[in-house]
């Protein structure tokens, strides 16, 4: 699970959280920081298991997608984009390890007969 958000020194901040904890309901961050970004805690949101479900609904038809929603101050969900390769797939993130982990699950090879 990744909460994107502004700084108010306008940095753009990205915190890492474990989808498997999310889902069960735990608010677990992750050490794990793309370049650049700072990675600070965040409070769980209360709307994070519908938000997990929905990711994962729009999800299931792709190989690889990073579902973005919008948390409304009302409760609401809004789903906002749909992104299939995240910063044209060339982000790093620390630790470098976590590169093979994150692609580990994607089988490209259909794409390259």
């Amino acid at each position: 699970v990744l909460v994107a958000f502004d700084l108010p020194d306008g940095r753009r901040a990205r915190s890492f959280y474990d989808p498997q904890a999310a889902l069960q309901g735990e608010w677990r961050q992750l050490d794990l920081q793309m370049t650049g970004s700072p990675n600070p805690p965040v409070p769980r949101p209360g709307a994070l298991a519908a938000a997990c479900a929905f990711a994962m609904a729009v999800g299931a038809r792709f190989e690889q997608v990073r579902v973005d929603l919008l948390h409304a101050p009302d409760e609401a969900l809004y789903l906002t984009e749909l992104t299939l390769c995240d910063m044209d797939a060339r982000v790093r993130f620390a630790p470098a390890a976590f590169d093979a982990t994150l692609g580990a699950d994607w089988d490209v090879s259909a794409w390259y007969p």
